[in-house]
């Protein structure tokens, strides 16, 4: 894989300008500022102060055009105007190749072929372009710590630049640069990000980035956003000290999800729990050797601390704790959250940013929200950037509220393609009173799932669980082998309960129903909305204090086109049979003013209720036939004497 850096060469390094030559002065000047004596015995010759040599005449660089065959890219011409090679090009290349030195590589290694796997199945042309490389490049790389230079003429861009890979054995694979001159500027960053920012030797590239970075903390906490990160991404790349987590604060909140890697764990225990939310994404969970890379830059004093927030983030039960007015309404916005009310957790947190106080210098913003288990639901890239244009760390505030992002409707089911589903609307039952009913046992002797006997499955909880994601309600429906809802509450009186991809076709026969239905519906209003996404069946029912009122749904059928409509009852006004599920789900939240919160369904924590079974138990006379599918090495590993069923 090729990682690309910068676009074209700024015009201050092309031939016949001063840019290269102030360049490479200050680079020598500063070099030779951090640079122990015997460093500099090492790298220069005979007690020499030069990184760089004589200029290369125009009769040197004419010959290696001619070798090379073609007319040199303008940085790298402009380089050898000035200094005909370069010592101590970064951290790892002692030496860069004068007019003389630049050789053809060949690809003595194979790199071709070693990297031809990394290739897309189809690649590209640009692909292609970019891996042919290894076969045409010139190699400027004379002295190095296993580190290749290479210059491509075959792939040129608009402005004559030729780019240039950089490939070392630890490396994810080769680095482009756009040009010589983008290369050098890079060579020069990771000089001040290794050498220089671990000397603490102020310089006059120093003093610029840090006065910059200290703006960017003022402009980013009165709400500017796009030029303090453009600043603080600058000198991040320079290794300058709050750069770095400033940036990573500014970045998490515009991407809605922490920037962090492993790397940032010595920021103490909230950058830990940032970074582990990160590297706990798609994980089981935590494990000692997790914990012992995640907390290898934590004080020994932090540690305890550090194995609490680590334990938390993996059971997903992290809270990020904030100091005053803006701590407290963390705690009400998190309360909400936890029902399922993530626009009024939104709207209560968004009012009290300009109550949030810094507590590290470069601290910006209250990106710790990133890893709360429950307050994480609420941001996205849009609200991200809300909260970052709100006036905070006691600034006034002049700018109004940030938009609302969170659909109000049921439309957003349909526009994610996320039409297989068991839904439970009910206006004017609690939450909680919801989840009772869901759990209530049904008549003697009904099996509690669907295809199974009782006595087969372990017995599910008989009160409402925890929050949790959607990923664990999953968890919880194949180990209890029983529809499992996520409970919450809409606006406007209305409670939902929420299976994500049920198990078997929604049942299109209310003959085929138990009494749960209905009885959700006991002194109250609700709707049942079950559908089979990949067959498009679906089937609506409206219940009205136990009794239903009216249903509709429609039944593919095969080789025919429409599906078949089923109407039971008399449909309101506005609500027309329609095989169209999302035509319909938009149509009951027209009628009804009802819609589902899509950041908690999405990406929140939400009570879960295991639910007793839809179906109606057996009558006299009629059986129900279980199949199972059991796998062949399971046959064979069975006790010996046991007779197959």
């Amino acid at each position: 894989m090729t990682t690309h850096h910068g676009g074209h060469t700024q015009a201050a390094l092309a031939p016949g300008g001063p840019g290269w030559r102030e360049f490479l002065e200050r680079w020598n000047t500063e070099w030779l500022a951090v640079t122990a004596p015997e460093d500099r015995e090492r790298a220069l010759p005979e007690g020499g102060s030069r990184l760089g040599y004589a200029p290369a005449g125009a009769d040197r660089i004419a010959a290696l055009e001619q070798r090379i065959g073609l007319p040199l890219p303008p940085s790298f011409r402009g380089f050898l105007e000035v200094s005909d090679g370069w010592r101590e090009a970064g951290c790892f290349i002692s030496r860069l190749s004068g007019a003389d030195g630049v050789e053809w590589y060949g690809d003595p290694y194979d790199q071709a072929e070693g990297w031809a796997d990394l290739l897309p199945e189809e690649p590209s042309e640009r692909d292609l372009l970019e891996h042919g490389m290894w076969g045409r490049s010139w190699q400027l790389a004379l002295e190095s710590d296993a580190t290749e230079v290479l210059l491509d003429p075959g792939d040129p861009g608009p402005d004559g630049e030729w780019p240039v890979y950089v490939w070392a054995s630890w490396r994810d694979g080769p680095e482009r640069h756009a040009s010589f001159g983008r290369f050098m500027e890079e060579m020069y960053r990771e000089f001040h990000r290794i050498r220089v920012a671990a000397s603490g030797v102020e310089t006059e590239t120093t003093r610029r980035l840090d006065a910059s970075v200290a703006e960017a903390v003022r402009r980013a906490r009165a709400g500017e956003v796009d030029g303090p990160l453009a600043a603080l991404r600058e000198a991040n790349a320079y290794g300058r000290p709050g750069a770095g987590p400033a940036c990573q604060q500014l970045e998490g909140l515009l991407a809605g999800r922490p920037g962090y890697d492993s790397h940032s764990a010595g920021t103490g225990p909230r950058g830990l729990a940032l970074a582990a939310v990160s590297y706990f994404e798609g994980r089981p969970g935590a494990s000692p050797q997790d914990a012992a890379f995640l907390m290898r830059g934590l004080a020994e004093s932090e540690r305890e601390q550090g194995l609490a927030v680590l334990a938390s983030v993996a059971e997903g039960t992290y809270v990020h704790e904030e100091p005053g007015a803006f701590g407290a309404a963390l705690e009400e916005a998190r309360a909400l959250a936890a029902r399922g009310r993530t626009r009024r957790a939104w709207r209560v947190l968004l009012a009290a940013v300009p109550a949030w106080i810094p507590e590290e210098p470069y601290d910006v913003a209250p990106a710790g929200l990133l890893a709360d288990s429950l307050l994480c639901a609420l941001l996205d890239g849009e609200r991200g950037r809300a909260l970052l244009s709100t006036p905070r760390g006691g600034l006034p505030v002049s700018r109004a509220p940030g938009p609302d992002t969170e659909h109000d409707d049921l439309d957003w089911l349909s526009e994610r393609g996320n039409q297989n589903l068991r839904l439970v609307l009910a206006e004017g039952v609690p939450v909680e009173e919801l989840g009772r009913r869901l759990l209530e046992p049904g008549p003697p002797g009904a099996p509690r799932t669907e295809g199974y006997d009782e006595d087969e499955v372990p017995p599910a909880p008989r009160e409402p669980g925890p929050p949790t994601t959607p990923r664990v309600a999953r968890t919880l429906r194949h180990t209890y082998q029983s529809p499992v809802f996520r409970l919450g509450e809409c606006a406007n009186g209305w409670s939902f309960a929420s299976e994500e991809n049920p198990t078997g076709s929604p049942l299109t026969d209310p003959d085929d129903y138990g009494d749960l239905p209905a009885a959700l519906s006991v002194g109250a209003r609700a709707l049942v909305i079950w559908s089979d996404g990949h067959r498009q069946g679906y089937v609506v029912r409206h219940f009205v204090d136990g009794a239903e009122t009216y249903a509709l749904g429609s039944r593919p059928v095969l080789g025919e086109d429409p599906a078949a409509l089923d109407v039971r009852g008399d449909i309101p006004e506005g609500l027309a049979a329609d095989p169209d599920l999302p035509a319909v789900l938009a149509a009951l939240s027209r009628l009804y003013g009802v819609g589902l919160p899509e950041d908690a369904l999405v990406r929140g924590r939400l009570p879960v209720v295991v639910s007793r079974s839809w179906r109606r138990p057996p009558r006299a006379g009629e059986y129900r036939a279980v199949v199972r599918f059991v796998s062949a090495s399971a046959v064979h590993r069975r006790p010996a004497g046991e007779a197959d069923g």
